[in-house]
């Protein structure tokens, strides 16, 4: 069978999951038994991204032959599970590069380069080439950026010809596209996907497929629509909705019959088996609990700096039964306000890799808070040097202990430049890159964790552990567990009599797979579960809810038969609480003072009347919200509070000092609102304290990437494990599926901002029905 090629573009905007998309095609063919290789092309003028700004481009991901690529390929070798190599990403620089360095010696005769055919012929040839090398039965082609760019005109009048050079029947396109949702107007709109779609034609491209990102779900009418406009075959337009767990992108396309599209049009053989990937989203989906990890790092403000980091985190933390909630701490602030401030609440940290000495002090602050207080750390490559850095400060003796990198003047070098960087003067492509041999030592944390002799691991770095002050590191206790096979380099360290602490030279995260989760990710999450910071808890590890599947994996809990959710108005509008009170579906009201001041009411005084003024409307409880901060103060506005209106839910913060105020307003009669709930945790200590409700904040959570919803379900689960009489109150509700969630997952009241509530009332299909049924009473009537 001759290899094809399935060539992916993107239209409309961009960072619309594209290498999501195509690491899920690639695991659908592989699944049916296909050799699958993948190649990213950047139109970007750069050789590759090993010299570009984490802030400008991510993560660089590096492959086992010391490729600097495109953050696509970790996606690529997570989902497919296979190892690339730096022929899989092809740069508009590398292309350019090479045309031109073969005209200064002459190859071309004298001839005239030209983008056409020049330059489109060294991609076909790098896309043919990788074919031929890998042996592979597909090759899957995600062409980087949008269709309209100038700079990717040249990659797609390659992917153009190569229907012509490898023939007709060996090449499917496919053009990932997004439907926006228009709120004023409550529908998606296809005309951005219908401009996109004739720009690729305008080019001699297309599309065999569309596949259609969209926050909402798309009816069959709108794929009849793009189906007429874009002349696609509409059992070929695929929705692909935004899920939380990306890991279920290859279960919903295949459900949806992308598989089957790709297998008729290329004539594929084998069936699609993704029994044992469904398990995997099973097991992740079904976690229970959280572990706080914190990862440390000097780009943290773009997370997809980091992202292989993450994913190694829940891929381990997915197989010890929890999810793994990551806290994002730049090292400058830990520089600004110390460690504590921002680590006391983690049961382990991640100290990843980075370049120049900026925020690298507050990394260093950041090793000497694990090492003192056990705190499980795992540092990566830099995250390793500042780790010998604060011991050999603060263990060994060695006050002037630093970097070469950080301070070429510094007067003990701990973390030296290695011999073979010294004198290299060119940034790119340079570096002590991909694959290398270590050696864990016997009786150590890695020889427990790899259970090999002998293990290959992924390196970017110019600088390494000074030989030289390895004596004196050792005599003061540290252990240098992992080695080269000479015994030259130190490729790992790790701190002794801690619950685990260590460091390493290399880059492990490259190596996790969502079903083979790297080892010391799993150690390191291993540990971390078992940590009890002091005054905190643990997550419920071992409660698991009874709960059924909504059709992509995640969790809703029914309600008992006799339960009723009932609706809180969120507002301080006394005209929107007037309508909300006519029309007979609200139970009470939550407000505060910002809420308020939102509506120009300002000061104690006028806030006070207005509260007074919601209490002649509404007979249910009033939720008004205390403004003190200390738990005196909390407590006085409180009984205050309960005094002046007829029927109030005080509402108090989850702080310690809110606890302190809950138990003492509880004794006396006082019915709380325990607000700001963002861990099951804090929900049942306010229910030890004496909450009448408990309100996690849906929305809140889900803004940063949480389960808000889940949260919800976690909390309700508990409380009838244990046979807990206080409500839960699903707060910061952002819209009418929200409710519906709520509802379903077992929450005894939601509260609803205005707009909300009237967002559930109204649907197109009642309005249509009501005008229809005029229609006819008018014909009936003879009207």
């Amino acid at each position: 069978m001759p290899t094809k090629f399935i060539f992916v573009t993107g239209g409309v905007v961009s960072s619309i999951g594209k290498g999501i998309c195509v690491a899920s095609i690639g695991r659908i063919l592989k699944s049916q038994g296909l050799a699958v290789t993948v190649i990213k092309l950047d139109p970007y003028l750069n050789v590759d991204p090993g010299t570009m700004s984490p802030y400008q481009h991510g993560e660089v991901f590096v492959t086992k032959d010391g490729g600097e690529t495109d953050l696509d390929l970790g996606h690529y070798e997570r989902f497919i599970d296979v190892e690339l190599t730096r022929d899989s990403n092809v740069t508009a620089g590398q292309t350019y590069l090479t045309l031109i360095t073969r005209e200064r010696r002459g190859d071309f005769l004298g001839g005239t380069i030209q983008t056409v055919p020049h330059l489109t012929n060294e991609i076909k040839a790098r896309l043919i080439g990788l074919a031929e090398k890998s042996a592979a039965d597909v090759v899957v082609v995600e062409v980087g950026g949008t269709v309209g760019d100038i700079e990717g005109l040249p990659f797609l009048e390659a992917i153009r010809q190569m229907r012509n050079e490898v023939g007709r029947d060996n090449v499917f396109y496919v053009h990932l596209t997004l439907l926006p949702y228009i709120m004023a107007s409550e529908e998606l709109k296809t005309k951005p996907t219908q401009h996109s779609v004739k720009e690729l034609r305008s080019i001699g491209i297309q599309p065999d497929a569309l596949i259609c990102r969209s926050d909402s779900e798309i009816s069959h009418g709108i794929r009849d629509k793009l189906s007429l406009f874009c002349d696609v075959d509409s059992q070929a337009i695929f929705p692909m909705p935004t899920v939380k767990n990306v890991y279920e992108v290859p279960l919903i396309m295949e459900e949806s019959g992308v598989g089957r599209i790709l297998s008729q049009a290329l004539g594929l053989s084998g069936h699609c088996q993704l029994d044992d990937w469904s398990r995997l989203v099973d097991q992740m989906n079904a976690a229970d609990g959280e572990v706080p990890i914190a990862i440390v790092g000097k780009y943290v403000e773009y997370p997809d700096s980091y992202m292989s980091v993450r994913e190694a985190l829940r891929h381990a933390a997915a197989s010890c039964g929890v999810r793994a909630d990551v806290r994002w701490v730049h090292s400058e602030a830990v520089e600004r306000d110390g460690p504590d401030h921002h680590l006391k609440d983690v049961c382990g940290i991640v100290v990843p890799g980075g370049f120049g000495p900026r925020g690298v002090e507050g990394m260093v602050d950041t090793s000497r808070y694990a090492r003192a207080k056990g705190v499980p750390y795992l540092g990566l490559c830099l995250g390793m040097q500042v780790m010998i850095i604060d011991w050999a400060r603060n263990v060994t003796g060695l006050t002037g202990a630093n970097s070469s990198e950080l301070d070429p003047d510094c007067r003990q070098p701990v973390i030296d430049i290695m011999l073979g960087q010294k004198g290299v003067t060119d940034m790119g492509g340079t570096m002590r890159l991909g694959q290398y041999p270590c050696r864990p030592q016997s009786n150590t944390r890695m020889a427990q964790a790899y259970a090999a002799p002998e293990v290959m691991e992924r390196h970017r770095h110019r600088y390494e552990v000074n030989n030289k002050y390895r004596e004196s590191l050792e005599a003061s206790g540290m252990i240098m567990s992992g080695l080269s096979p000479d015994g030259e380099l130190v490729e790992t360290a790790e701190i002794p009599d801690h619950p685990f602490m260590v460091g390493v030279q290399f880059h492990p995260e490259f190596q996790s797979r969502p079903n083979r989760p790297h080892p010391l990710f799993s150690a390191l999450v291993g540990q971390a579960c078992d940590i009890v910071r002091e005054g905190k808890q643990l997550p419920f590890r071992g409660i698991r809810a009874i709960a059924v599947r909504n059709g992509h994996g995640n969790r809703v809990n029914r309600p008992q038969e006799d339960e009723t959710v009932k609706l809180f108005l969120d507002t301080a509008n006394i005209e929107e609480i007037r309508r909300g009170a006519e029309l007979g579906v609200i139970s009470g009201v939550t407000t505060n003072p910002s809420l308020a001041a939102k509506e120009g009411i300002g000061g104690s005084a006028g806030y006070r009347a207005a509260v007074q003024e919601i209490a002649d409307i509404i007979d249910g409880p009033i939720s008004v919200e205390v403004v003190s901060t200390d738990a005196d103060g909390m407590i006085a506005e409180g009984r205050d509070i309960a005094e002046w209106i007829p029927n109030p839910w005080v509402k108090i913060p989850s702080t310690e000092e809110g606890f302190k105020a809950i138990s003492a307003l509880a004794r006396d009669g006082i019915k709380i609102n325990q607000t700001l709930v963002f861990s099951v945790n804090q929900a049942l200590l306010g229910a030890n304290a004496g909450s009448t409700v408990v309100s996690p904040f849906v929305g809140r959570l889900d803004d940063i990437g949480h389960d808000g919803i889940g949260l919800v379900g976690n909390i309700v689960d508990v409380y009838r494990e244990q046979a807990i009489e206080t409500m839960v109150m699903a707060a910061s509700i952002r819209g009418p599926r929200h409710c519906q969630l709520a509802a379903e997952i077992g929450a005894d009241i939601s509260t609803v901002p205005y707009g909300v509530l009237m967002q559930m009332m109204k649907h197109p299909l009642t309005d249509a029905g009501l005008s229809q049924f005029l229609q006819d009473w008018q014909k009936a009537s003879g009207g």
